[in-house]
């Protein structure tokens, strides 16, 4: 599971409920950082249209099937080790619309992870085997001008 960039996320880092930077792997032991040092690892948060650009990058050559997994998680540890009163005492309220909201919006989740299914079949520029691609000439010729 990864983090999500959704609009609960957004809203949860504009009112300081979660961090930008992975603070709590460092809290114990003041390592679990990068590279296991005290800098704590940076939080990127993933949109679905990151998570395809980033799969059709890197297999640009065939049609993918990605599926996404949704999750709503809580940082309670987060939320009570928290100096900020608010935060402890607004929880109760905060896991009730949670609950609420998780129901009307599956896909805002905090947490998503996916699983991509890489394509069997060429796209249609291309030809031959799935190991070593060729151009399709007749496909190009057709669709595009071209001095190839």
């Amino acid at each position: 599971m990864e983090s999500s960039d959704s609009l609960i996320s957004k809203i949860a880092r504009k009112l300081g409920f979660v961090p930008d930077y992975e603070i709590d792997a460092i809290l114990r032991t003041g390592t679990g950082g990068v590279e296991n040092s005290h800098i704590p690892n940076f939080i990127y948060r993933w949109t679905e249209s990151e998570v395809k650009k980033t799969i059709n990058s890197f297999l640009p050559h065939v049609s993918n099937k990605i599926y996404f997994i949704y999750n709503y998680r809580l940082p309670l540890e987060r939320f009570k080790r928290s100096k900020k009163r608010f935060i402890r005492l607004l929880f109760p309220l905060l896991s009730l619309a949670l609950k609420l909201y998780k129901i009307i919006f599956p896909k805002q989740a905090n947490e998503f992870g996916f699983i991509v299914s890489k394509g069997k079949n060429l796209k249609p520029w291309l030809e031959g085997g799935l190991e070593d691609p060729k151009l399709n000439l007749e496909y190009i010729r057709e669709k595009y001008v071209t001095q190839l």
